[in-house]
């Protein structure tokens, strides 16, 4: 090879050298020609994390090779360029997730705890002529009230007439089965039971008749119920007892408001003292009580009444000394910290969150049904007569992002909503008994939210979601039912 040749040899693979290597180099710190636009544009990527594990994954319809495995739940898709994605996740046998996501340069989109949810699922029975179902504070006992259907007695000339039927209160824990481990108590005299209080073991109940205003404690150890005093003397002053709970400390101790004026009432002297007057509502958290006093604010009081703290300055907008005011505590034993809310069970129906950093109430809504805190104590879920909204206590830094303060329309209806609670670990769905129907409702709002018509049933009258067995408890008519979830 002459001299000429090696040179134009080396001035070609320079010249090579000078074209392809700058390409390469942008292909490799993300660089990509985007067709649709005509133009180079930096890539992004999907983050996409599903249950079950080995659902299938479909971009724009193409299945992903990195479709989510046995062995783990998340798919990471890369080298995309930023468009609106159309993201599909199924399995055969569950209903199937979409969603439209957008791509943007430089960055993840995330699409994380997915959960499909199995198609016509078959629920387990559990018991039958259930009248109501109650939830202990740990979520670990059900107390239930039973009515045997009634039956006829013969006399020897054939003459019948109705028996009455035989009520009971039967109390479980969960380990899979209502009937074979309960503990039931015969109950004639209560025509239908409201549950006060548990204790701090959970080895009594506080229950009050709703028909007659009398009061019972129900004991789990001992196996017995006995009759609570619905009137007491206050020195030489009889008095009616409402609302009597347990103390947070003492099982013997019990408070009970009259007038507006918080009372204690020792179950072994029989002797009852005031603690403290204009009283308008009363929850106990932990070893300390909360209590909601005539200026509108809410005080906290060490278990023996002897450290009153002021937890705010302001009072509750609009506070009416009529009204008919609950405290919702909530606490959380991994980050060690509560949260409080207020709510007014009559009249405008208000609900109020105490922000603990600003120190002052914040009216969220009124119309307010019911209320309850996530497990992370970073959402509060409200629901209405046909709307679910969420409030977010907390920014929320995860995708879909949120604000402290912001709120959120998670679902309408045109039929009563009868119940609704969080679901998942994640709490990133909700379930919702709305006439015949469960549904499961995503919180994720990006492009269409994912709802999911899980259950036809009877007449679902109460749901409740236990998460150490990830199973869904519903009251469906007189009966009790499960379904286990498998994610």
């Amino acid at each position: 090879m002459n001299r000429g040749i090696r040179k134009s040899m080396f001035i070609a693979f320079f010249v090579f050298f000078c074209l392809a290597v700058p390409p390469l180099i942008y292909y490799a710190m993300g660089y990509r020609f985007d067709f649709n636009q005509k133009k180079i544009t930096f890539v992004g990527a999907v983050s996409i994390d599903t249950a079950p594990k080995d659902a299938l994954i479909y971009l724009n319809g193409n299945p992903v090779e990195e479709s989510a495995n046995l062995l783990s739940s998340q798919v990471f898709i890369k080298n995309l360029t930023p468009q609106s994605y159309d993201i599909r996740v199924e399995k055969e046998g569950y209903w199937p997730w979409k969603k439209t996501l957008p791509v943007s340069p430089r960055s993840v989109t995330k699409a994380e705890f997915i959960v499909l949810f199995k198609v016509n699922p078959s629920p387990e029975s559990l018991a039958k002529e259930i009248q109501k179902i109650d939830f202990s504070p740990s979520s670990n006992n059900i107390l239930y009230q039973v009515e045997e259907q009634s039956t006829k007695e013969c006399n020897e000339t054939k003459e019948c007439k109705a028996k009455a039927a035989p009520k009971k209160i039967g109390i479980a824990s969960f380990n899979g089965s209502l009937i074979s481990n309960a503990i039931f108590f015969n109950v004639p005299f209560i025509a239908r039971y409201a549950v006060l209080s548990w204790n701090k073991d959970e080895s009594e109940i506080l229950l009050a008749d709703s028909d007659n205003n009398k009061f019972f404690i129900v004991g789990l150890n001992q196996k017995n119920i006995e009759r609570f005093p619905s009137e007491v003397f206050f020195g030489n002053e009889p008095i009616k007892i409402n609302n009597p709970q347990f103390g947070p400390e003492n099982n013997t101790l019990i408070t009970f408001t009259h007038n507006q004026k918080l009372y204690l009432y020792d179950r072994m002297s029989h002797k009852t003292s005031l603690l403290i007057e204009e009283v308008f509502a009363l929850s106990h958290y932990d070893n300390s009580y909360y209590y909601l006093k005539r200026d509108g604010i809410i005080y906290k009081n060490n278990h023996i009444f002897s450290d009153e703290i002021k937890l705010y300055n302001e009072p509750i907008s609009s506070f009416n000394p009529l009204s008919d005011y609950s405290i919702l505590v909530s606490g959380s034993s991994l980050t060690n910290s509560i949260q409080i809310a207020i709510i007014e069970k009559n009249n405008n129906k208000s609900f109020w969150y105490l922000d603990q950093n600003r120190k002052t109430p914040t009216l969220i809504a009124d119309s307010v049904e019911g209320a309850q805190f996530s497990w992370d104590l970073k959402k509060i879920l409200l629901n209405f007569s046909n709307k679910i909204l969420v409030y977010y206590i907390s920014t929320i830094e995860e995708q879909p992002r949120h604000d402290a303060g912001e709120k959120e329309v998670l679902f309408t209806s045109d039929l009563p909503i009868k119940s609704v609670r969080w679901l998942t670990r994640h709490e990133n769905y909700i379930v919702v008994a709305t006439g015949n129907f469960i549904d499961i409702i995503e919180l994720d709002g990006r492009d269409k939210r994912n709802i999911v018509r899980f259950l036809t049933l009877n007449d679902p009258k109460d749901i409740f979601y236990y998460k150490n067995e990830k199973a869904l408890y519903v009251l469906d008519g007189f009966e009790l039912k499960k379904v286990i979830f498998d994610y």
